[in-house]
């Protein structure tokens, strides 16, 4: 007799799912009508103003004040090259773009602006985008920059009204405070490159980052154009606050700075 075993199986089809990120974010977050902030952290504030024919950009950078000690110099230096020169634009390549855009631009640490016809905003948005977010500090320009400041810093040494000005701001909060600091020929001299960019990377921040734009534009029209300009900026380590307490003189003091040869006072 020949007995025969038939097995039977039967498989269910399983769908591949793909894993879920869990830090998937959206792009943009909406916090009203006129302002979101970019995953990266950077806040946008939009400012409709319906008669504007054109559009202004402002990039605030609200960093805590900070001395830079040994380095005091540091910021007259980097915000004379910044906007100047980028990675992938020359500082003619960048007139050149600014005059196709009829635009007029304004770059430093603290606080940078561009003003431009609204049809040439998305253009306006990637250069400026780019000499902010993605400087760089060639050698020969540091050492330009660094000559001019002393240069200046010498001819300060023979202003009596510059002196009075410095000397009252140095008793009002001391030298090593912020507002009492001021660049010194020896501080200037120990700028480097490497000090700069680094100096650079923790001023121009995302994380203290404020972009306002002002012109006859929503929040949803501008958003496609930050996508590909501001939406890949990356955070890095932002400044400490480096103030110290003052105090007040206990009580009225008259302070005489004898400068031999000056024929000002």
């Amino acid at each position: 007799m020949l007995g025969i075993l038939v097995l039977s199986f039967s498989h269910a089809h399983v769908r591949d799912v793909e894993p879920v990120d869990q830090n998937l974010e959206p792009e943009f977050t909406d916090i009203d009508a006129n302002s979101f902030r970019l995953k990266n952290g950077l806040l946008v504030k939009i400012v409709r103003n319906r008669s504007m024919g054109e559009v202004k950009l402002q990039l605030d950078i609200n960093n805590p004040p900070h001395s830079d000690f040994d380095l005091a110099g540091i910021d007259e230096v980097t915000n004379a090259i910044l906007g100047t020169v980028s990675k992938d634009l020359t500082s003619a390549e960048i007139n050149q773009e600014l005059n196709t855009l009829r635009a007029t631009m304004d770059i430093n640490l603290s606080s940078s602006t561009m003003t431009l016809p609204l049809s040439k905003l998305q253009e306006g948005l990637a250069l400026f985008a780019e000499v902010t977010t993605d400087g760089i500090f060639p050698q020969v320009r540091v050492d330009e920059e660094k000559e001019a400041l002393i240069t200046n810093i010498e001819k300060i040494r023979r202003d009596a009204e510059e002196i009075a000005d410095n000397v009252a701001i140095r008793l009002a909060y001391g030298y090593e405070h912020p507002y009492g600091e001021r660049p010194r020929i020896p501080t200037v001299r120990a700028i480097n490159v490497n000090n700069i960019f680094l100096h650079y990377q923790a001023n121009y921040t995302v994380d203290n980052a404020v972009l306002t734009i002002e012109g006859n534009i929503t929040r949803d029209e501008v958003k496609p154009y930050l996508e590909y300009t501001f939406a890949p900026w990356t955070p890095s380590k932002p400044l400490f606050d480096t103030t110290v307490e003052t105090e007040n003189v206990q009580y009225a003091q008259l302070n005489i700075v004898d400068v031999r040869g000056l024929d000002k006072s």
